[in-house]
């Protein structure tokens, strides 16, 4: 098996945030990614949350105890997006 399409593309303009981990309303595992200084108040962050299933965890648990720096196979996830609200500057 050779290296993942995924591992090639990289995510340009890194920004401040942290990660909230908590299970949802069906025990699934939660990584909700608020973007944002730490520490910030979460209406003043932009929200990422991404759920995996217990399946998904042991697939991410074993991709990242191999160290597979190269992608590998894509681990499926639900995800949500929520913007904060924001004024115009004029």
């Amino acid at each position: 098996m050779g290296e993942s399409r995924y591992a090639r593309e990289f995510v340009a303009g890194l920004v401040d945030g942290f990660v909230l981990v908590s299970r949802d309303h069906d025990d699934r595992v939660s990584f909700r990614v608020a973007i944002g200084a730490p520490g910030a108040e979460p209406e003043d962050c932009d929200h990422v949350e991404f759920v995996l299933s217990d399946e998904a965890m042991q697939d991410l648990g074993h991709a990242l105890s191999a160290g597979d720096a190269n992608g590998g196979t894509p681990i499926p996830c639900s995800v949500g997006v929520r913007r904060r609200a924001r004024s115009q500057v004029t």
